[in-house]
């Protein structure tokens, strides 16, 4: 396995092989030139995606404005310690409410065992919305802590990418934003793509360092 340093040597090799001097043309050209070499561990050293599509040659034809946006990791992780409380107090309310109602649930279980088609009436009824609405409730929670957890790792990757160096929570600072449309052509004729590249500007408070920057690519958008 290669070491860490090893990778962080092999990236600006790579990344001095093309495009010179302009950091946009580089990350791009480290990138296709990848692609066209079929190396993947390359590929994942410059890329967040991926590009499947057949390619000769490219072109920039275009360079987007470059925004920013706050880097927002430690208030992910907030969010999602808040949302993952949250399900297990649902998860603890439903328990509570099956076991405080457990005669209830037994007549209910029964009932359903013996013909799942049959309708609910009086007392079942009744239980069976209340537990549906729980159930429900708790399905949701997961959802949206799973997204959370999803969203806590892509960004997470994301800068760890750009920066070369894992990134936590108490990382702070921007991330700048830059469309390129890039024109490929597939042997067939040329197709224009949207190839979005981020950049994250931190300061890492915990240990008072400022790691260094470069651009990666964090989005390819194909011609609609």
């Amino acid at each position: 396995m290669r070491s860490f340093f090893k990778i962080l040597i092999a990236i600006p090799l790579l990344l001095s092989a093309c495009g010179g001097g302009d950091p946009e043309a580089q990350v791009v050209g480290a990138f296709f030139s990848a692609v066209q070499k079929g190396d993947r561990a390359a590929v994942d050293r410059v890329s967040l995606a991926a590009f499947d599509d057949k390619l000769e040659s490219w072109e920039i034809v275009e360079r987007g404005p470059e925004s920013e946006a706050p880097f927002q990791l430690a208030d992910l992780e907030a969010q999602l310690k808040t949302k993952r409380d949250e399900v297990e107090a649902q998860r603890t309310g439903n328990t509570s409410f099956i076991s405080d109602n457990s005669d209830t649930y037994e007549s209910y279980k029964s009932k359903y065992a013996e013909d799942p088609s049959a309708p609910f009436q009086g007392a079942l009824l009744a239980f069976h919305e209340e537990l549906q609405q729980r159930q429900g409730r708790l399905a949701q929670l997961r959802a949206d802590a799973d997204q959370l957890a999803l969203d806590v790792e892509a960004l997470t990757n994301a800068a760890t990418l750009s920066l070369s160096t894992p990134v936590d929570a108490s990382f702070e600072g921007q991330i700048k934003v830059k469309p390129l449309q890039v024109r490929i052509n597939d042997g067939s004729g040329d197709k224009t793509y949207t190839i979005v590249l981020q950049r994250y500007e931190l300061v890492d408070s915990g240990q008072n360092r400022t790691p260094t920057p470069r651009w990666i690519i964090a989005e390819i958008q194909s011609p609609s």
